[in-house]
């Protein structure tokens, strides 16, 4: 899923014509992208984009962690969560059944 990754913009002095003009600061243009970005936006080294409230690139979901899929993501660890707790739980009821049912015969 697109993590809110900035569009590119290809016209680098057009970009630069914007940036003098509304006296935007240095900050807002992103050195790897060469392209104009929002205040809370950050750049991915290994997805090589801008990404909007970029959080962090997850090589588990193998995609960046940005503002249109972090509910999404939060929802995979609750479930993964709940999972590996069903999964104790029930290892725990069958080790009780196999050792009751070792010291009955």
């Amino acid at each position: 899923m697109d993590p809110g990754y900035v569009e590119k913009s290809h016209n680098f002095q057009a970009l630069l014509q914007q940036l003098i003009s509304e006296e935007y600061h240095l900050d807002y243009i992103c050195v790897y992208c060469e392209n104009l970005r929002p205040e809370n936006a950050e750049h991915c080294n290994f997805c090589n984009r801008c990404v909007q409230k970029f959080d962090h690139h997850c090589v588990f979901v193998d995609n960046c962690l940005g503002y249109r899929n972090h509910k999404w993501f939060i929802m995979l660890l609750l479930s993964f969560t709940v999972f590996m707790v069903v999964l104790l739980i029930h290892s725990v009821f069958a080790l009780i059944a196999i050792s009751v049912e070792f010291n009955n015969s």
